[in-house]
């Protein structure tokens, strides 16, 4: 069930902590850290502003040809935003050209004062404009979404801005923009109301002001088939119970300070400056357990899914595994000889010959080796550690 709402969410253009949305100060950067998330975690779709759907687009398609078995994720664009009192006909130019660059969602801003006034036929011709413009060269049609902002609407006025959108033939009626501070953002109640007057003719998604993972299960509980977010990776990994959500806030707090030069990644040298870690010999090992893509770089996610192993009191099994792994190597889910020498090499340095040192090593894998296979399993390896709860205590920390 969290997979599946973790897949409905769509990420608005703005990094973790630092919701940007569609805002004009969103750069490149950002919109290349929000692809890559958004893939990471199958996301539904990303939102960015007109500008930035060519680059998106050419992203998120080199991220699908280097993994083509991850599920693609698409890109959608604003139109009319955040406003949506261009005319008509700006709507669908804007409308027209992002669809022929390949953008597969258009989320568009109905005329907020026209509805209110009960224009429908204007509000109506508004939103098929853009529907007809949403048709591409080939007959198909990108998917086309109706934002109300439904906290400036009366609950009739909602009810008559879902029925215009189905109508016109629109895909989805959108709650908000997220820019109108007055409307506030998406409501359970707005939610429901708007999944009601639609049906199944239409998908509700909700967007703005969705900040975490109770406000994405109320809104999916009252009929959303799509979040709109900024807070980015934070809602998956509270799905998934890696971290509080103080904890969260904690741990980006702590990043930034060690992402000194501000990339959004923290490579070796940046984690240097920890001073637990700073003298440690398996440092080169910690950072490969957690540099869960290779590319040698610590991104914010692999950050705290590596450090939330630690903070959990009760996870017992996460730290032996992560002790387990600094001496399988190659991941293969076994400690070789190799390794297991390699490990100690690093602990030991020049403290003892590598004759004594594999003495040692060929001891630890003879009395360890349960099956006799010559290496040692994740099973035999617990067993070995007289005290798991101790080694639990030792590897747990307060942030």
């Amino acid at each position: 069930m969290e997979d599946e709402i973790v897949k409905r969410l769509e990420v608005v253009c703005g990094a973790l902590a630092l919701p940007l949305a569609a805002a004009a100060e969103a750069r490149e950067a950002e919109v290349a850290k929000l692809c890559q998330e958004a893939f990471e975690h199958s996301f539904a779709a990303v939102c960015v502003n007109g500008c930035w759907a060519q680059f998106a687009l050419q992203t998120l398609r080199a991220l699908h040809a280097q993994s083509p078995d991850k599920q693609p994720v698409k890109v959608a664009c604003v139109v009319g935003f955040p406003l949506g009192a261009s005319t008509s006909e700006t709507k669908a130019f804007e409308t027209k050209q992002l669809v022929e660059l390949g953008v597969d969602e258009i989320d568009m801003v109905v005329n907020v004062g026209r509805l209110k006034d009960q224009a429908y036929g204007y509000v109506l011709g508004d939103i098929k404009a853009v529907v007809t413009a949403a048709t591409r060269a080939d007959g198909s049609q990108a998917v086309v979404k109706v934002i109300l902002e439904t906290g400036a609407l009366t609950r009739e006025e909602i009810i008559d801005g879902c029925l215009l959108s189905s109508l016109a033939g629109a895909h989805f009626v959108k709650t908000s923009t997220g820019f109108n501070a007055a409307a506030g953002g998406a409501k359970v109640e707005h939610v429901a109301l708007m999944k009601k007057a639609v049906g199944d003719r239409l998908q509700v998604k909700a967007s703005g002001g969705v900040r975490s993972a109770a406000d994405v299960q109320a809104m999916v509980a009252a009929g959303a088939s799509r979040i709109g977010t900024s807070s980015g990776v934070a809602l998956p990994l509270r799905f998934h119970n890696v971290v509080t959500e103080a904890e969260l806030h904690k741990l980006h707090r702590r990043f930034q300070k060690l992402d000194k030069d501000g990339s959004g990644s923290i490579s070796a040298d940046e984690f240097l400056s920890i001073p637990e870690l700073a003298g440690n010999p398996l440092l080169s090992r910690i950072i490969a357990i957690f540099d869960t893509n290779k590319d040698e770089e610590i991104e914010f996610t692999e950050f705290v899914k590596a450090l939330s192993t630690f903070t959990n009191r009760d996870n017992l099994e996460g730290k032996l595994r992560f002790t387990f792994q600094v001496y399988d190597i190659d991941n293969d889910g076994f400690i070789s000889n190799g390794e297991l020498f390699q490990v100690l090499k690093m602990m030991v340095g020049s403290n003892l010959t590598d004759a004594q040192l594999q003495n040692i090593v060929d001891k630890t894998i003879l009395e360890a080796d349960e099956d006799k296979d010559g290496k040692i399993s994740y099973e035999e390896f617990v067993k070995l550690i007289t005290n798991t709860e101790e080694l639990g205590a030792k590897l747990t920390i307060t942030l």
